[in-house]
């Protein structure tokens, strides 16, 4: 699942629902992380921030936003 914008639902109690089948499948967790970065446009404190909680240490996925930008691209030009 892609966490983009596009694919979360807010009720009114402030509840948050994450929707999309079409990627339902275990991937890398960097990519994961590059695509909430990318989609959620964090700047490098909120990123920065992300990461060292979710993975509990200094992060080093920088390449996954890349491949996630690429992917973006060629996804809306089909």
């Amino acid at each position: 699942m892609i966490l983009s914008t596009g694919n979360l639902i807010t009720e009114k109690t402030g509840r948050l629902y994450a929707i999309d089948w079409e990627y339902a499948a275990m991937g890398d967790r960097f990519y994961d992380l590059a695509v909430i970065i990318e989609e959620h446009q964090l700047n490098r404190i909120q990123q920065q921030s992300l990461l060292e909680l979710y993975l509990r240490c200094n992060p080093a996925g920088e390449h996954w936003r890349r491949v996630y930008k690429y992917l973006d691209l060629l996804w809306y030009a089909v």
